[in-house]
């Protein structure tokens, strides 16, 4: 027993068996899609995002002062580092 020696034969046990057996690998395919997009999302912004909010916040200054511009320069070599 258990090697498929039991199949539904009527009709409703026929779409009943493929109705839970469309569910089973649903429930299962949504399971593994939300673990594994999980692991493989990018929970910090990339360089290239932060380098962008950077030079938009510049723009909005009235003002540019060499003070300003060691600022930016020590907060940037920091983060790289």
């Amino acid at each position: 027993m258990g090697y498929g020696d039991i199949s539904p034969t009527t009709l409703l046990g026929r779409i009943l068996a493929v109705l839970l057996l469309i569910i089973g690998i649903g429930i299962i395919v949504t399971f593994t899609s939300l673990i594994s997009s999980y692991f493989t999302s990018n929970k910090e912004p990339i360089h290239e995002e932060l380098v962008i909010s950077v030079v938009k916040n510049i723009n909005k200054m009235d003002e540019f002062f060499s003070a300003d511009e060691e600022v930016i320069l020590n907060y940037l070599k920091r983060k790289t580092d």
